[in-house]
């Protein structure tokens, strides 16, 4: 799709996404987020992926509602 990497945001919890963070314009971390992961993260969601926390971060950040 010819995206720049600095135009897309990432959300991430675990070791494995710690590179993608890195890669990405704009990482979020969650509160179950290792805390490697959570260190390099632009953002971090004060919840959990069991609390919804993507669902919330689309809704403020990319619909801002």
């Amino acid at each position: 799709m010819n995206i720049d990497p600095k135009n897309i945001m990432a959300v991430g919890d675990g070791y494995n996404d710690i590179s993608m963070i890195k890669f990405v314009g704009y990482g979020v971390s969650m509160e179950n987020s290792v805390d490697d992961l959570k260190k390099i993260a632009d953002l971090h969601m004060p919840l959990t992926n069991e609390q919804g926390a993507v669902s919330e971060i689309i809704r403020q950040y990319i619909l801002k509602k």
